[in-house]
C-alpha cells in the first residue's frame, strides 16, 4: 500500500500532519525586520535596532483564574444582534439593508499613485497571468513579501497529484500573519492567485498594520461614516482593509489582530476593532482574536481574576458598549440641526440605544503562541465568537 492508494480524506489528514508544527506563517519585509532583529554594536543600524515593541516576558499566570478559583474558559453571553436606531433612522436603516455595494479593489489600488513604496514590494516588475474569479485571465503585478517562518514545502515537489491535493490543505490550516503596513498587505493578498486566496481561512495582523502614523496603514483603515465601501446582507464596512477582506476572501473564518491595552493607543486605527467586530457580528468571520501585549497587560493578568482581566484588557469593548456606539453612528450619523434641543435629543437617543443594544460576545482565553513579529511577546489572546 502506498500513499495514493489511501482514501482522499485520509491523505488530506496526512498532509495536515506534515505541517502541524507550522501553524503560523509570518510575512514581512527584510528591511523592516532588520530594524528590530539586528542589534549591531556599531554602524548605522546600531541606532535603529531596538528590539521588538513589547519585550516583557509573558506572565506565567495565564489564563487567569476566575473569582471562584477556576479558570473561566468562556462567557455565556450572547453576541450582539443588528439593531436599528429609533425615530427617523429606522427607515434609513431598512433602505441601507436593501442596497449592495461591492468594494472595487483594483480601482482603489490604482488611485494610490502617491503611495510610492513599490521598491520593497514589487517583484522586479514581473507580471503573472492568473485566472480571475470568472475564469478569465488577469495580468497582475506580483508583490513580494519575505517569509520569516521556516516551512518545509518538499511535499509540493513530489508528484502533481500530491501537489494538487495538498496545497489547499496548506492554505486552509495555516494562519498567515502580516507584519507590514495595511496597503502592502492588501496588495500582496490581492496579487495571489484567486484559488490560493479563496482557501485562506485565518490571518494575523500585527500592530504595524494599524499604525496611523504610517501612510500605508492610515489609508487602509480610514473611513467615512456617510460613505460605506462595502454593503451587503446588512454588513456595512467603511475602511478599505475590512472591505477587501469581505470582498476578496470569501472563506476567511478567523482573524488575529493586535489590540492595544483597553483598546486605546496613540496613532492606533480606531476603525479596526469596530470593523472587525462588525464582520464577526454579521457572521462574515466566525472568530476574532484580540492579541494583547505590554507591561500593563502583564500586571493586570498577575493581580486580578479572569473577569476583571477581561474587562480591563478590553476596555469599552468588553461588554459591547463601544460596538453599540459604533452601530448607532452607522444608522444615525448626527443631529438634524445644531439646535440645542435637537442635539440633546440625539445624545439622549444615543445613550438609550447603546444601553439597550450592547451585548457581550462569547469569549475565552486562547493560546498565545502566535508569532506577532515586531510587536514582540504576547501576554494574552481573547478569542470572541458569535
Amino acid at each position: 500500500m502506498n500513499l495514493l492508494s489511501l482514501p482522499v480524506d485520509v491523505r488530506e489528514m496526512i498532509y495536515g500532519y506534515v505541517w502541524c508544527h507550522n501553524r503560523y506563517v509570518r510575512f514581512g519585509v527584510e528591511s523592516v525586520e532588520r530594524t528590530w532583529t539586528t542589534t549591531p554594536n556599531s554602524g548605522p543600524l546600531s541606532q535603529i535596532a531596538s528590539g521588538p515593541q513589547f519585550q516583557e516576558t509573558p506572565t506565567s499566570k495565564y489564563p487567569p483564574a476566575s473569582s471562584t478559583g477556576q479558570v473561566k474558559p468562556a462567557n455565556s453571553e450572547v453576541s450582539p444582534a443588528p439593531a436599528t436606531a429609533a425615530g427617523g433612522s429606522k427607515n434609513k436603516s431598512k433602505k441601507s439593508a436593501s442596497r449592495v455595494i461591492e468594494f472595487n479593489v483594483e480601482a482603489f489600488l490604482k488611485d494610490l499613485d502617491w503611495y510610492d513604496n513599490d521598491d520593497d514590494f514589487e517583484d522586479e516588475d514581473e507580471f503573472e497571468d492568473s485566472e480571475d474569479e470568472d475564469g478569465g485571465l488577469n495580468r497582475k503585478k506580483r508583490y513580494k513579501l519575505d517569509c520569516f517562518t521556516p516551512v518545509n514545502l518538499a511535499l509540493f515537489y513530489t508528484t502533481r497529484q500530491i501537489y494538487r491535493e495538498s496545497w489547499p490543505v496548506f492554505y486552509k490550516q495555516r494562519t498567515f500573519v502580516f507584519d507590514t503596513c495595511g496597503i502592502d498587505a492588501i496588495r500582496f493578498l490581492n496579487a495571489l492567485p484567486a484559488q490560493i486566496r479563496f482557501n485562506i481561512s485565518s490571518i494575523g495582523l500585527t500592530g504595524y498594520i494599524f499604525m496611523g502614523d504610517d501612510s500605508g496603514s492610515r489609508v487602509a483603515w480610514s473611513g467615512d461614516e456617510a460613505e460605506p465601501k462595502y454593503l451587503k446582507n446588512g454588513l456595512q464596512l467603511h475602511t478599505p482593509f475590512a472591505a477587501f477582506l469581505a470582498t476578496k476572501m470569501p472563506k476567511l473564518q478567523e482573524v488575529y489582530y493586535y489590540f492595544p491595552y483597553s483598546g486605546e493607543e496613540d496613532f492606533y486605527a480606531t476603525w479596526a476593532p469596530e470593523e472587525l467586530s462588525m464582520m464577526l457580528m454579521h457572521g462574515r468571520i466566525q472568530r476574532l482574536c484580540h492579541v494583547i501585549s505590554g507591561e500593563k497587560a502583564k500586571d493586570v493578568l498577575e493581580t486580578h481574576d479572569s473577569e476583571t482581566c477581561h474587562r480591563r484588557l478590553m476596555g469599552n469593548w468588553w461588554d459591547g458598549e463601544a460596538l453599540a456606539d459604533s452601530l448607532w453612528h452607522r444608522v444615525d450619523t448626527g443631529p438634524r440641526s445644531s439646535d440645542r434641543k435637537d442635539v440633546k435629543k440625539w445624545v439622549d437617543d444615543q445613550a438609550k440605544f447603546v444601553e439597550e443594544n450592547k451585548r457581550m460576545f462569547p469569549w475565552k482565553w486562547a493560546e498565545r503562541d502566535i508569532d506577532m513579529g515586531g510587536d514582540g511577546n504576547v501576554q494574552a489572546v481573547i478569542a470572541c465568537t458569535r
